[in-house]
């Protein structure tokens, strides 16, 4: 307003270029925030996709139904076939297995596993096939808790942004208070 009053009454003292770096500075950082929210949105993404979206349910002794994972309860027993992702969390309850855990431990070499040791929700069977009881289902899974970490801290702020945002709170009236 006082640029634009300036220029009416003929003075030539200006600050329209002050404005427009202040409004570019700030399209700016909302930019590079909704980039990162949009990349974070991604990753979500990519970890639900890692996901098995079918299980196979044991029904008898030697008979299997196969489920969706939406229908897997806590207690069921489950087959996971050699080179299958393992549809929940749970404790092998027959049998044994080498299991490519590095999508949560980020270790490259399969880590063997017997009856009784627990295993993880979308990590992928080595070469035999055993007999699982999910134990974690739904959003219980290490997988869920995942994706919920990685929403939360795509909402929440960082503490020196939240201090940020006070000072410059502050900051903004107090400049105000002295150009006047």
């Amino acid at each position: 307003l006082y640029s634009s009053y300036n220029v009416l009454m003929d003075i030539h003292e200006d600050y329209f270029m002050d404005s427009a770096i202040i409004a570019t500075f700030i399209m700016l950082g909302r930019y590079l925030e909704a980039k990162a929210k949009g990349r974070a949105g991604a990753a979500i993404k990519k970890l639900l996709e890692l996901s098995a979206k079918v299980a196979h349910k044991v029904i008898g002794r030697n008979a299997t139904k196969d489920v969706l994972i939406d229908q897997v309860e806590k207690g069921d027993l489950l087959l996971v076939k050699p080179g299958e992702k393992i549809p929940v969390d749970g404790v092998i309850a027959e049998g044994t297995a080498t299991i490519d855990e590095s999508m949560v431990n980020g270790e490259s070499i399969p880590i063997d596993k017997k009856k009784g040791d627990a295993v993880i929700g979308a990590t992928i069977n080595g070469n035999t096939a055993f007999r699982m009881k999910a134990e974690k289902v739904g959003k219980e899974t290490m997988l869920a808790q995942m994706v919920k970490l990685v929403e939360q801290a795509q909402m929440s702020k960082a503490p020196i942004q939240r201090l940020v945002d006070v000072i410059s709170s502050y900051f903004v009236w107090a400049v105000l208070v002295i150009a006047v």
